[in-house]
């Protein structure tokens, strides 16, 4: 049996806790999800890595070089350390397995602890 592949997108961080987890189906809302999470938070960093963060989400290659990673079955990240910890932004193509509901219809892929299978990269 073939599953399909999915995204799981996931934010680690030393610095504040974020419970921020989701699945998306295609490799570009996954590398959106990781640019607009780093948007959501880039503002608060120093000035050294608030300019190296600038200077990578201006990068629109970087952008079609992390679909092309991901579609290849590898990791899109991004990575910064600050003052107070770290922060790391990364998607995973996965395999979703599709269980059932109580009622039988197939249970929902975008919970925060999704029923997953990672793949060898």
């Amino acid at each position: 049996m073939n599953l399909p592949r999915r995204f799981w997108c996931h934010i680690d961080t030393s610095v504040e806790t974020l419970p921020d987890n989701q699945i998306v189906e295609t490799s570009e809302d996954a590398v959106h999800w990781v640019r607009e999470s780093v948007r959501g938070v880039f503002l608060s960093f120093d000035r050294r890595v608030f300019h190296r963060t600038w200077g990578w989400l201006g990068d629109h290659r970087a952008m079609d070089a992390g679909v092309i990673s991901l579609q290849g079955g590898r990791p899109y990240e991004f990575a910064v350390k600050v003052q107070m910890g770290s922060w790391l932004w990364s998607a995973h193509p996965v395999r979703v397995l599709p269980l059932a509901t109580p009622c039988g219809s197939p249970a929902s892929t975008s919970s925060s602890r999704p029923p997953i299978a990672s793949e060898a990269s």
